[in-house]
C-alpha cells in the first residue's frame, strides 16, 4: 500500500483546481459597452470599500430594446449613506453557467438597499427575457445576491459606467 505525503496531496489538488478554474470563462469588466457577448462564465468588477466604509443599492431599472433584441438591467451604487457613490462601483461578481437560465449577481460591502423583494419583482414583471427576480441579503457578510431566472438562455454582456456626476452602474446587457 502507498502512502502520499502531505506535499503529493498538495499538488494533486493544486493540479485539480487549476483545471477547474480554468473551464470557467472569467473576465473583468470594462468601463465601457464592447458588444462581446458570454454563453456561460464569471465578470467580476468595481472596487472594495476601504476600512469601514461601505456600498448601498440606489436602484435597479430594467430596459428593452426591441431593434436589437437586447434587454438592459441597470443597477445604481450609492456610498455607505445612500448617497450617489461617484466613481467605480463597489466590487461585484456576475456569473451564468453552462447551459443554464439564471444569472448570479453578488455585490460586496453592502450597508443598505432601496430594493426590497416586492419592488425586484414589479422591476422585472413583464420583462422580454426574465422570468422571475430575486433578491438576498446577507447582513452578517453585507452582501446582496441578486438572482435573475430567465425564460430562455441568453448571451450576456457586463460593464460598469464609472462617473462622477452621476451614481456608478453596473450594466448587464441580456441578448436573446
Amino acid at each position: 500500500m502507498r502512502i502520499l505525503t502531505f506535499a503529493t496531496i498538495s499538488v494533486l489538488v493544486s493540479l485539480s483546481l487549476s483545471v477547474s478554474i480554468a473551464a470557467v470563462d472569467r473576465r473583468l469588466a470594462s468601463n465601457q459597452k464592447t458588444n462581446h457577448y458570454l454563453q456561460y462564465g464569471t465578470i467580476i468588477g468595481g472596487e472594495t470599500a476601504n476600512g469601514s466604509r461601505g456600498y448601498s443599492l440606489l436602484d435597479v431599472r430594467r430596459i428593452f430594446a426591441a431593434k436589437d433584441k437586447i434587454e438592459r438591467v441597470l443597477i445604481d451604487f450609492g456610498d455607505g449613506e445612500g448617497k450617489a457613490l461617484k466613481g467605480v462601483p463597489g466590487y461585484y461578481h456576475v456569473s451564468i453557467e453552462k447551459g443554464q437560465t439564471r444569472i448570479v449577481i453578488d455585490l460586496s460591502q453592502m450597508l443598505g438597499s432601496n430594493i426590497n423583494q416586492e419592488k425586484i419583482r414589479q422591476i422585472f414583471r413583464g420583462s422580454t427575457m426574465v422570468k422571475e427576480a430575486r433578491i438576498n441579503y446577507d447582513p452578517v457578510d453585507s452582501n446582496i445576491t441578486l438572482q435573475l431566472i430567465l425564460k430562455k438562455k441568453a448571451l450576456l454582456e457586463v460593464f460598469q459606467l464609472p462617473s462622477q456626476d452621476k451614481p456608478s452602474r453596473l450594466v448587464i446587457d441580456l441578448k436573446g
